[in-house]
């Protein structure tokens, strides 16, 4: 029969190198984990500047937009006084006109 002891030690030395083998293998996992974590964060940083250069050329579109947008409207000003100017002017004739009729 053996030694209990000695079958205490080879149980222990079991378990260590069971504890060893499988902290080795949890620390692999996290090693892949990490490598996984760090590609999607670069995935993430690729998508936020993607993402932030449309987010510039739409405001610089908006901005055209809103330039464009002012100076038709300025251009409308413009035309609607020109209408106006010949509207009093047309009317100004146009009385002028009835007056001569009339006399």
């Amino acid at each position: 029969m053996e030694d209990p002891t000695a079958a205490d030690t080879e149980i222990k030395d079991a378990k260590k190198e069971s504890d060893a083998s499988s902290g080795i293998k949890v620390e692999a996992e996290a090693t892949v984990k990490i490598s996984k974590l760090k590609a999607l964060l670069g995935l993430a940083h690729k998508h936020i500047g993607e993402h932030k250069k449309m987010l510039q050329e739409r405001q610089t579109e908006v901005y055209s937009l809103r330039r464009k947008s002012i100076v038709q409207t300025e251009e409308l000003d413009t035309m609607k006084r020109a209408m106006d100017r010949y509207n009093e002017q047309s009317f100004v004739i146009m009385q002028q006109r009835l007056e001569q009729q009339i006399h």
